[in-house]
């Protein structure tokens, strides 16, 4: 029964007092003899009294009446189609209206409907079935993004053969639908990332939402309960000051404007474009902004001053201002796991990381020159990209003492110490490790002459003077280079003898030694 409850609790009052006929009460409260009739049919059956009704709840007081069925006089003369069927068999590929009408006509033949009936019911129970919801936004809200089905193939301008295919990205606006494009190779974080940066450059401005879809580029997961963004589009959207707010999961009616965005570009300009062919995405995206500068600029009845003029009116004034300093497009990989060594790898490259994060968690940053290394967003090292297949960039920073020490002792390192020192430290070096037969005992002499030299505190100028000196009278062990140092000797040459002998009978002279020498011949 259709009648407010308030209404039928009246007529149940009324009915008690057994005062007044059905037509009595029914100009009382305003409604159909018939429906007080019906009401005082329920009453009497359900034995109750006004007293047992008045004090019960709504709910309560329709479950105490019993309730009427009304039998239907008058059968449907046409078989009423399955209409779920119906719409799951459309999902097919290649299923049409038509053909599901004509196997059910075949089925129940004259006792189902005529096709246009048939059109006209499946219509109507589409409708009943979902509902939809206009939204609205500010100006400057949203930015609805998404790639185009179609795709436009890239040339090879010398053997004219198939490049690649190039994805095509569309953005709306939420409140002009004033339309940006930009094509790129693939649908990868980079080329997205690239795609919303142009977008921007295009907008004159950043707005305060982005609604992508679902793809990996842009959500890593998307439940009822958790939605996870992608961590590079995560940073850009931090860069630049925008809130990722992706549409629900096969929930296309979210980002509506998107949907039919992407229609009127694969409509009105991909269609335009079949036949051309296209050497560049800089040539095909040069063609691209002319023609959509075109659709934003026509004057139509749903925009009557175009979509651009709109969108200076509206949208523009609403942006966010674009940053100083455009976001760098690099490779990122997050969650890189130390090794043992304090190594990271990257394209078969070990780079080192500062000792105390073995083992850690790190992320990687990489542009076209430099790796940086981050540990829960905080810089811990740089170095410059190495495409050497299985080597080593490793900086003596990065080591604990242990591994610094002992590295200073090794061999490429004292050549390394030596050439900076200087020639003579060079030559010294090299002449105690040309030594094969005593090679162990020279490492161990240059070694302990870089320590000694470093803990003493003297200077360059100082060992590349002694050693001079040492390499001049041969004494190139430790213990003589050391003396030397110690004493200045190479500051304080000897000076020869330049006083005359005195004459002396008992000085006997060379020319002694020659005349007996020619006697005993």
């Amino acid at each position: 029964m259709r009648i407010p409850y308030e209404k039928q609790r009246e007529i149940i009052r009324l009915l008690s007092t057994n005062k007044l006929s059905n037509r009595e009460i029914a100009r009382i409260v305003h409604v159909s003899h018939n429906t007080v009739k019906l009401l005082r049919t329920k009453f009497m059956k359900s034995g109750e009294t006004w007293e047992s009704l008045s004090s019960l709840t709504v709910q309560e007081f329709y479950q105490r009446l019993p309730k009427t069925t009304k039998k239907r006089l008058h059968e449907p003369r046409k078989h009423m189609p399955d209409w779920e069927y119906i719409k799951l068999e459309l999902s097919r590929k290649n299923m049409t209206l038509e053909l599901l009408w004509q196997e059910y006509r075949e089925e129940f033949g004259f006792n189902g409907y005529s096709y246009s009936w048939f059109v006209k019911l499946f219509n109507q129970w589409c409708k009943v079935q979902k509902k939809s919801m206009k939204q609205f936004y500010n100006a400057g809200e949203f930015l609805f993004v998404d790639f185009c089905g179609q795709t436009i193939p890239i040339y090879d301008a010398k053997t004219n053969m198939e490049k690649f295919k190039a994805q095509i990205f569309v953005g709306v606006m939420c409140n002009s639908s004033y339309n940006v494009i930009h094509a790129v190779p693939d649908q990868k974080i980079k080329s997205w990332i690239e795609c919303h940066i142009e977008a921007f450059k295009q907008l004159g401005g950043v707005p305060q939402y982005i609604m992508p879809d679902n793809l990996k580029a842009a959500v890593i997961k998307h439940t009822r309960s958790e939605i996870i963004i992608q961590k590079d589009f995560n940073e850009f959207a931090e860069h630049y000051n925008f809130i990722v707010y992706p549409a629900r999961s096969r929930e296309p009616q979210d980002k509506a404007l998107a949907e039919k965005g992407v229609q009127i570009i694969q409509t009105q300009i991909l269609a335009r474009l079949r036949n051309q062919r296209f050497y560049s995405l800089t040539e095909l995206n040069k063609e691209l902004y002319v023609h959509n500068q075109k659709i934003n600029e026509k004057h139509t009845k749903t925009f009557p001053m175009g979509r651009t003029q709109l969108f200076l009116q509206t949208d523009k004034v609403a942006l966010s201002p674009l940053p100083e300093l455009p976001f760098e497009i690099c490779e990122r990989k997050y969650d890189v796991r130390v090794n043992e060594f304090g190594l990271i790898e990257w394209n078969k490259h070990f780079y080192s990381v500062p000792h105390q994060y073995v083992h850690c968690l790190v992320d990687l940053k990489v542009t076209q020159q430099m790796i940086e290394i981050t540990h829960q967003r905080q810089f811990i090292a740089q170095h410059l990209l190495n495409d050497q297949t299985g080597g080593h960039t490793i900086s003596s920073e990065h080591m604990t003492e242990t591994q610094r020490a002992y590295k200073e002792l090794t061999l490429p390192y004292l050549i390394e110490w030596a050439e900076k020192t200087g020639p003579y430290t060079t030559e010294f070096v090299q002449k105690k490790i040309s030594e094969r037969r005593d090679f162990a005992n020279g490492i161990r002499t240059v070694q302990r002459l870089k320590q000694w030299s470093n803990q003493s505190g003297y200077t360059s100028e100082d060992l590349e003077s002694a050693l001079q000196y040492a390499i001049k009278i041969n004494a190139l062990t430790f213990d003589r280079i050391k003396s030397i140092i110690q004493k200045k000797v190479y500051g304080n040459p000897r000076e020869t003898p330049t006083t005359k002998l005195t004459l002396h009978h008992n000085i006997r002279g060379a020319n002694y030694f020659n005349i007996n020498k020619l006697g005993d011949k």
